[in-house]
């Protein structure tokens, strides 16, 4: 009962109770969190909170988790993080993309993400030269597909295990 998990491990109160007062240490912290970013890093311009709010209603159809493939989706904003995190560090631009999983939707964010540049004309073409997704559930690669599909958004995907050798 000492620790949590949060984003890692954290200290519960009794944890810091215990680490006061056995081991003398003060846990108390300053709040050093970015006010604009809480701490991710990647701030979601205004011009992108409608890709968010899309991929948020686009999530809500999603299959349930599956814990047997270790699938932890994540929040709507954070997959629209990644992809920005991606583009910032030059990982769509031109680049084919290839997603080992995709249980949080990162494909279907950055297909968002690429529309919405080019309809703001800060892009020409595609964003990036492709985007699959190899998984290995069938619920998640129907999901995919139809969403793709759906928001006219170019996507492959490719059902597979990776526990197993690729064909």
């Amino acid at each position: 009962g000492l620790l949590e998990r949060k984003q890692g491990l954290s200290l519960t109160g009794d944890g810091r109770e215990f680490v006061e007062r056995d081991l003398g240490m003060r846990t108390t912290q300053l709040d050093i969190t970015c006010a604009v970013c809480a701490g991710h890093g990647i701030v979601i311009p205004d011009s992108l909170k409608a890709e968010v709010e899309r991929l948020a209603e686009i999530i809500t159809s999603a299959p349930s988790v599956d814990v047997t493939l270790d699938q932890a989706p994540c929040l709507p904003d954070t997959a629209m993080r990644r992809a920005l995190l991606m583009l910032q560090n030059g990982a769509l631009e031109g680049k084919r993309v290839l997603l080992l999983g995709d249980d949080d939707s990162v494909s279907i964010a950055i297909g968002l993400l690429g529309r919405a540049l080019r309809k703001n004309e800060l892009s020409k073409g595609d964003l990036t030269r492709g985007v699959t997704v190899v998984d290995a559930d069938e619920r998640r690669i129907s999901f995919l597909r139809d969403a793709a599909a759906r928001e006219q958004l170019s996507l492959d995907v490719v059902h597979h295990d990776l526990r197993h050798q690729l064909p």
